[in-house]
This record gives C-alpha cells, structure tokens and sequence, in this order.
C-alpha cells in the first residue's frame, strides 16, 4: 500500500495563473528529482462539489520514511519555500496508507452507485482508520 500524502491549498489574491504554472511545472519536476516519489498529481480545484480549496497536491511514497525524505529534500523545500509559503493563506495537510484499487474486491463495484456526499464519507472514515493505524506503528526512520 503507498504512503500517500494529500495537500489542499487556498491562495491569497496576489496567487495568479502565472504563479500556478510556475508551482504546476516545478510540482512536475520534483517528482523527476526526488527518487522516493512513486505519483505525484496535482492541479487547480474544480468547484465541483463546492469546496473552499484552490489547489491540491497528492504524493504517493512507499513508505512514512520516504515522506520525510521526500519532505527534508533541497527540491521540495525550495519548491515550498518559494511557491507556497506566503502564498497559501490556508491549507490543510494529511497522510494516509492508500488502498491499491487492483486488490478491491469484486463487492467494491457498490461503490460506483453512491453519492458524492457518501464516498467523501467513506473516504473521510479510510483516512482517519489508516491515519490510526499509521500512528500506531513504531517510527521507521533508523
């Protein structure tokens, strides 16, 4: 299972269409220059459902070591430095361990007649369960 981080960001005003091609390209780089990145996807929220977020990132890493390795490396924090520090007036931050969707089982299809609302309330409940989970393991950094 990936270790998967999920960020969602609302920008302050001055953030334009420049600003979010210069954060998309160096997001896109970064998954080139940092080796522990398995996935990483991002973009400018929809508003499909409403949301109060502008953008968000998500970073699949095998395991919470990668994350922090991912997290202490010169790329990233200069991406975060530069792009999203003083840029982002509210953002909010989670990791959990993600299912891989090629071990669901054949019962997992019910899924695709919920509603919106229902599988934001699925997924809400997975995350805190695999955020629970996370915590109760023993840090695996040596």
């Amino acid at each position: 299972m990936p270790f998967r981080s999920v960020a969602l960001y609302r920008w302050d005003d001055h953030v334009d269409d420049d600003h979010l091609s210069r954060l998309g390209a160096a997001l896109d780089e970064l998954a080139a220059q940092v080796p522990v990145v398995r996935s990483l996807s991002h973009g400018s929220d929809t508003g499909a459902m409403g949301g109060s977020s502008d953008y968000v990132v998500v970073i699949d890493v095998d395991t919470a070591a990668d994350w922090r390795a991912l997290r202490d490396h010169p790329s990233y924090i200069l991406l975060v430095e530069e792009l999203i520090t003083n840029h982002a007036v509210e953002q909010s931050v989670g990791q959990f361990r993600a299912s891989d969707p090629s071990t669901l089982a054949p019962e997992d299809a019910e899924v695709r007649d919920l509603t919106d609302d229902e599988l934001l309330e699925r997924a809400r409940r997975a995350a805190q369960a695999s955020m629970d989970a996370l915590m109760a393991e023993p840090d695996d950094v040596g």
